[in-house]
């Protein structure tokens, strides 16, 4: 016995499979994203995207798989990359920046720890 008379398909259309009975499949496959590290255009992208499926009318399955990704590379990179060198309220000290700004970044830095 073949795939297509297991299956019980009739043909494959624009990536739909048609099964006998007007019945349908398809599989589509996706990938993880920082949801976080996305612009705000593509975080509403995402959450569209998202209620599209909640939507559906039809039953859907869906299975997820974990996969392995090694990130020793990456990690190694940013290990060896140079360390930009952060900014102080004490850089800006005889730059002709106003002192109340000095005020308010010590006071922005005090409520944030």
């Amino acid at each position: 016995m073949d795939l297509r008379t297991l299956w019980e398909a009739e043909d494959v259309r624009q990536g739909v499979l048609v099964l006998s009975g007007g019945r349908y499949r398809m599989i589509c496959r996706v990938s993880a994203v920082d949801f976080w590290l996305l612009s705000e255009e593509e975080q509403n992208a995402v959450e569209d995207a998202a209620a599209a499926l909640m939507r559906l009318t039809f039953p859907v399955q869906i299975l997820v798989t974990p996969q392995a990704v090694d990130v020793r590379t990456a990690v190694d990179e940013l290990k060896n990359a140079p360390q930009p060198r952060l900014w102080r309220p004490s850089d800006a000290v005889g730059a002709g920046v106003p002192a109340s700004y000095h005020i308010l970044e010590r006071s922005a830095a005090h409520v944030h720890t």
